[in-house]
């Protein structure tokens, strides 16, 4: 085992220089080399394994730390010496301005672990005797290190006691403000256990039934730039529920105009195209006849239908003006034939047409005449005179008696009429439902959504209209079965 130091001009010893440490060269190759660079014996170090050198610059294992390779050596001037010395100061005082930050940032890690946490360990470096470090016979002024013990000052405690205090309370703000935003971005969870903010935001009656709804959609619907699927069907649909401009979307969801625009187009088609399956004809067995119904002599209903008109705006073509100017709104309108079932259930949405259309003409070029079998009633208002154009499919009209030529009807007309009108209302009532749960319908709707760019296409208003009474056959319905 070496007794000697091994450093340029050093006589320590350990029979001579009592209490001090001795070192020895350590194993690892890459610190090895340093040591070796240091001490400046590179002939005699180079196939020698057991060599010690006795410094007090040898005391961390962090390769940051001056103390990781032996320093100071006699062949060094004074200023080179001076110039480590104060090098190592230097490091030692940017140590403690760590540590005390440590101590303030986190309460939980000591100086001390912070320091250990700092300066890993090797075995290779082990002092090969214990005892007081020592130094060179030729560096006699000791260097004082800040001690990494925690201040003991009562001023210092109560100072770290208020920081901790007061990162407590922001770190409970900060998570304050994080649930705060994450409500206004509208994600998923926050709809969970909150059917009234469901059905405020978007019409539909539950949490669940939404989530039935965008599962059947997900597989279409695409990404916007910084938006999810959700966000995108739940813009859409809360345009539709609330009537919402787009420039108010934008600042919601942190999009541009366009974008918004793009969006809503793109998932009103995406929910056009898989929620039309929503809206069918239904045979004779899947009509459930309401208690309503069988009390009166309209128990073989089918099919009860009216029109409905939708302001939109003055359209500059002179002709288009013309086509849409409806007299009885006196308004340019887009008109609507639709028809519902017994229970409330709506079976049919043509196209939108001219609100100068009469209900005759539309009913008649729609297609709905095509859905009719033979012993189909149909329950329409007076102005649906399709009496002949019902019969060619063997199903019967029931409209109100007509006064034109009488002076009053007869007891038994006016029974009848009256009977009708109890179990006509109910396609008003959904009317109503509808336009009710999506208020864009009860606007002006802009120009743009009734134009297209393709000979043949359906309008962003006609798939608007369509979706939204899919929507509503999810919904309750307005007719009791009971």
């Amino acid at each position: 085992m070496p007794s000697i130091c091994c450093a340029v001009c050093c006589d320590n010893s350990k029979s001579q220089s009592k209490g001090l440490t001795f070192y020895n060269i350590p194993k690892n190759t890459e610190r090895r080399q340093k040591w070796i660079a240091a001490i400046k014996i590179t002939g005699l170090l180079q196939n020698t394994p057991d060599c010690a050198v006795s410094t007090l610059f040898w005391k961390s294992d962090n390769p940051l730390n001056p103390d990781y390779v032996p320093s100071l050596f006699a062949y060094l001037s004074p200023e080179q010496r001076q110039r480590k010395i104060n090098y190592y100061k230097k490091f030692e005082q940017t140590q403690a301005v760590k540590r005390k930050r440590c101590c303030t940032g986190d309460v939980s890690m000591s100086p001390r672990d912070y320091c250990t946490h700092m300066e890993t360990d090797y075995s290779d470096n082990f002092p090969e005797d214990s005892g007081q470090s020592g130094e060179h016979s030729y560096c006699k002024d000791p260097i004082h290190t800040e001690s990494s013990v925690v201040c003991p000052n009562e001023a210092c405690k109560a100072t770290v006691k208020k920081l901790t205090e007061e990162c407590t309370r922001l770190r409970a703000e900060v998570y304050q403000l994080r649930d705060r935003v994450s409500k206004l971005s509208f994600q998923q969870e926050m709809f969970k256990d909150n059917d009234e903010m469901v059905l405020d935001l978007t019409g539909l009656p539950s949490y669940a039934k939404m989530m039935v709804v965008f599962t059947f959609l997900s597989g279409f619907l695409k990404e916007g730039p910084g938006l999810t699927p959700f966000h995108c069907f739940l813009m859409t649909l809360m345009r539709m529920r609330l009537d919402l401009p787009l420039h108010f979307l934008t600042y919601i969801f942190h999009v541009s105009k366009p974008t918004a625009s793009l969006i809503f187009n793109s998932t009103l088609n995406v929910m056009y195209s898989r929620l039309s399956s929503f809206i069918v004809w239904p045979s004779k067995e899947q009509i459930q006849i309401p208690m309503c119904f069988k009390n009166s002599s309209y128990r073989n209903c089918t099919s009860i239908i009216d029109c409905f008109e939708i302001f939109i705006e003055k359209p500059k073509n002179i002709r288009a003006r013309a086509q849409t100017y409806s007299q009885y709104k006196h308004h340019n309108t887009v008109k609507y034939l639709i028809s519902i079932t017994p229970q409330g259930v709506i079976s049919f949405v043509s196209t939108g047409w001219g609100g100068r259309t009469s209900d005759k003409h539309l009913t008649e070029n729609c297609g709905y005449l095509e859905n009719l079998s033979p012993g189909d009633v149909v329950l329409a208002d007076r102005g649906f005179t399709i009496g002949d154009a019902v019969g060619l499919y063997s199903a019967h009209l029931k409209i109100p008696a007509f006064t034109k030529g009488k002076q009053q009807l007869h007891p038994s007309e006016l029974e009848t009429t009256r009977g009708l009108a109890a179990v006509r209302i109910h396609v008003e009532r959904v009317i109503g439902l509808v336009r009710n749960k999506y208020t864009i319908l009860q606007s002006t709707i802009p120009i743009t959504l009734c134009q297209t760019t393709t000979p043949g296409e359906l309008t962003s208003l006609d798939k608007m209209v369509r979706v939204c009474c899919a929507l509503c056959n999810i919904c309750p319905s307005v007719v009791p079965l009971e």
